[in-house]
């Protein structure tokens, strides 16, 4: 007997909406926030920088300015890294969205000390080009996050819940990679929890959590009010 879970509103089954679900200090993920002008002049990597990326250095600079300082709680450097952008180029072959993701979307990367970290995580774990493009592209606060051990931890209860490898990298991290920057006791653990108390043995959760990944990072209160069919 197959259980289909229902009542996921229209809007967040969306591929493209769900991998947005990367819970991170809203500064790192602002997209709109008023940028300070920048006084200093631009350095050498960001001149460097900018002649990669099709921009003035000053854009770059202004997109960088809010990030650059160390007081910052967030994982990032005080100034531009090459190596970052290089990677990114290796993964991003347009390269207007390299340019739009580095100085509108998500200008952090450039200083991230954990981007390197992650693509080499993601790589090992088995997630092909393509995957990290589209990650990196749709889902760039994901490589903002410095706990790549709990992102372990997350895949590791996955794999318990009956998906594979390729059904996790496939399904379930394109569809909401916010799921690996998630606690397995705090947030994943309880989430199956309440699918049992709904009815659902073990074979329907894993079904459940394939088909629509969400369940493991919606709201705890809409899940427990959602309906069951059969």
């Amino acid at each position: 007997c197959q259980v289909k879970i229902v009542g996921i509103p229209a809007s967040q089954r969306h591929y493209k909406r769900a991998a947005l679900l990367v819970r991170l200090p809203s500064r790192a993920v602002s997209e709109t926030a008023p940028h300070p002008v920048s006084k200093q002049r631009p350095s050498n990597n960001i001149l460097v920088a900018a002649q990669e990326l099709g921009c003035t250095p000053e854009q770059l600079q202004l997109a960088l300015t809010p990030y650059m300082d160390n007081t910052s709680p967030l994982p990032l450097d005080s100034s531009i890294s090459l190596s970052n952008l290089q990677l990114l180029r290796e993964y991003i072959s347009d390269r207007d969205a390299l340019a739009h993701l580095c100085t509108t979307r998500a200008p952090w990367l450039l200083l991230s000390q954990e981007l390197s970290s992650w693509v080499s995580f993601l790589q090992h774990y088995g997630l092909p080009h393509g995957h990290q493009e589209y990650l990196l592209l749709s889902s760039p606060q994901l490589y903002l996050s410095s706990d790549i051990f709990r992102a372990g931890q997350a895949l590791m209860f996955l794999q318990s819940l009956g998906l594979d490898q390729q059904e996790i990298i496939d399904q379930v991290i394109l569809q909401c990679p916010g799921i690996l920057c998630m606690d397995v006791e705090g947030d994943l653990q309880p989430r199956v929890d309440t699918l049992r108390l709904m009815g659902m043995d073990d074979m329907s959760i894993r079904t459940a959590i394939y088909d629509e990944p969400l369940l493991l990072v919606m709201d705890m209160e809409h899940l427990a009010t959602m309906s069951l069919g059969g």
